[in-house]
């Protein structure tokens, strides 16, 4: 699974997620005194490197993530 830092994976300025080389993403807070801060996510599911898509079948599938939130 891919996860991204857009509402659409893979799109404009999005910024692939990736364990391997962790990158800090910074998101301003300072207007969010009693508001939500909204940060757009979305994921895909992605072939198996030497698998095809006839290798994969309809079904649910999970994926733990763990984000690390720190505060300035």
């Amino acid at each position: 699974v891919e996860v991204w830092s857009t509402e659409t994976p893979a799109t404009g300025s999005a910024t692939q997620f990736s364990c391997v080389t962790p990158a800090s993403q910074e998101v301003t807070i300072s207007n969010a005194a009693n508001a939500v801060v909204y940060y757009p996510m979305s994921a895909r599911l992605v072939v198996e490197k030497n698998k095809t898509v006839s290798n994969v079948t309809a079904g649910k599938f999970s994926a733990p993530a763990t984000f690390t939130v720190t505060y300035n």
